[in-house]
């Protein structure tokens, strides 16, 4: 819900039929939400969890059909109520409606009546809690203090002048061998000393006698979840490759609970697989996790002449840089740019200039 009403996404490629809905149905007792193709609709689905999904059967990139069997076979989406919005005979998608698990239609052209009575019949009324049912102020639990993240590694935080913000991506790259993972797992380390829950997902096969996620007592291992992705081109393992998919676990994962910390371990493995335009569209779609406002997101890549245009692209929507750097045979970490280091130099010069 977007401002504690109900929430009712419309999904067709007609302007006009999204205009005739937000005409019948009134703006005081629902939010309305539109998109013109199923692609855009299976995301808005997922952020912001609408009480119930219209759609069209014919439109582009992803059609209804489509759209529906996302939604109904995801978790966290399929209690959502589906009806198409079709101007198809009953006989032509009958079937296919069985067949996606959507929950009714209604033909076009269609009444104002009816699509009322179709939301009547779908939508779940917030319940009103009488004054009795309202806990008082001093008895409710007390808002937990906001997160603060570090890399767990003196050289590193020492770079940052200051604690990691929630809400901030860090990518992480450098050649393989240079330590990455080494860098991922003192992240992680760090977290579970704090107590912060952290997912880990890895394309790449772990060392089980060099990994320290293998050595963690059971006390510490209530705090970190991990996800072995490296099989992700078996026939039988699951279809990692689509990017869509990794969303959706991630998605669902952060909705069965707060996770603080992010690690996408060897994100670079997919590069073949996925056009630019989709990985920008990942990492956006990462800032509307379950519970972003208190998490940080890791992410890290092996640095090579093919993906370098990739990378350029990354660091544009990241909020902090890492590069491992290769010095008399050793490789050391450098903070190459910060975002939050930017806002803090200027908030100290900006002070500085008051006071004098």
């Amino acid at each position: 819900m977007l401002n504690n009403k109900p929430c009712i996404l419309i999904a067709d490629d007609e302007p006009n039929i999204c205009r005739i809905v937000k005409l019948i149905i009134s703006p005081d007792n629902y939010d309305i939400l539109t998109a013109e193709n199923g692609v855009d609709a299976y995301e808005k689905t997922i952020k912001f969890q609408p009480s119930l999904v219209f759609s069209d059967i014919l439109m582009p990139k992803c059609d209804g059909f489509e759209l529906c069997n996302k939604i109904k076979t995801n978790e966290y989406t399929r209690h959502i109520p589906f009806i198409f919005l079709t101007g198809l005979d009953e006989k032509q998608f009958k079937t296919r409606f069985e067949e996606v698990e959507a929950d009714d239609y209604l033909i076009k052209p269609f009444s104002s009546q009816d699509m009322k009575k179709k939301i009547n019949q779908w939508v779940k009324k917030p319940v009103i809690h009488s004054e009795e049912d309202v806990v008082p102020i001093e008895n409710r639990a007390k808002e937990p203090l906001q997160m603060e993240f570090e890399f767990g590694v003196p050289e590193l935080d020492a770079q940052l002048c200051g604690p990691i913000e929630p809400k901030t991506f860090i990518l992480v790259n450098g050649p393989i061998g240079s330590g990455k993972s080494s860098l991922t797992r003192q992240f992680i380390m760090d977290g579970v000393q704090k107590k912060q829950s952290s997912l880990v997902l890895s394309f790449e096969t772990p060392n089980e006698k060099l990994d320290p996620l293998f050595k963690l007592t059971s006390e510490q291992k209530k705090f970190v979840q991990c996800c072995d992705a490296s099989r992700w081109t078996a026939i039988d393992s699951a279809p990692w490759r689509n990017i869509d998919y990794i969303f959706d676990y991630l998605s669902a994962e952060c909705a069965k609970k707060n996770v603080h910390r992010i690690i996408i371990d060897s994100f670079s493995h997919g590069f073949a697989f996925w056009s630019l335009t989709d990985i920008l569209r990942f990492v956006d779609l990462c800032r509307t996790l379950h519970n972003a406002k208190d998490q940080c997101i890791l992410w890290s890549i092996n640095s090579h002449p093919t993906i370098e245009s990739i990378e350029y692209h990354l660091q544009h929507v990241m909020d902090i840089g890492v590069r491992m750097i290769q010095n008399n045979g050793a490789f050391s970490n450098e903070i190459t740019y910060s975002k939050w280091q930017k806002k803090r130099t200027k908030h100290a010069l900006d002070n500085q200039a008051v006071v004098n």
